[in-house]
C-alpha cells in the first residue's frame, strides 16, 4: 500500500526541522530518511531491527507535524526578542490561528 508521505528537498526540510524538536532523533532521522533521501521503510526496518509498523508510525509522526506547515506555506520562527515584541508576534499567531481554525499545527 502506497503511503501518502510527501517527498522534499532537503532545503525544505531543514526549515522544517526545528518544528520536529520534541520528536526523539530516531523519529526525525528516519522520517528524513525516507521523506528526502528517498530510501524505502522496509529497508530501514530491517537495518534497524525494527518493524515495518514501527518505522511507518514514525514517519506518521513526523509528517502529522510538517504537513499542515507545508500546506499552508507556514514557516516556523524561533527568536530571542524584548518581551514586548514577543507579546506582539504571540497576538499575530493567535489571530492567525484564530482565521484559521483547520490548521493542525501542534507546536504551539
Amino acid at each position: 500500500m502506497a503511503k501518502n508521505w510527501q517527498r522534499m528537498t532537503a532545503e525544505t526540510w531543514c526549515k522544517l526541522e526545528p518544528a520536529l524538536k520534541h520528536l526523539s532523533v530516531s523519529t526525525v532521522e528516519i522520517a528524513k530518511r525516507v521523506l528526502v533521501d528517498g530510501e524505502k521503510p522496509s529497508l530501514i526496518a530491517v537495518e534497524l531491527g525494527m518493524t515495518k509498523q514501527a518505522v511507518n508510525s514514525a514517519i506518521n509522526r513526523v509528517n502529522k507535524i510538517i504537513t499542515p506547515l507545508l500546506e499552508n506555506e507556514l514557516e516556523l520562527v524561533v527568536a530571542m526578542l524584548p518581551p514586548r515584541l514577543a507579546k506582539r508576534i504571540r497576538q499575530l499567531s493567535e489571530k492567525y490561528k484564530a482565521r484559521n481554525p483547520n490548521e493542525n499545527n501542534s507546536n504551539s
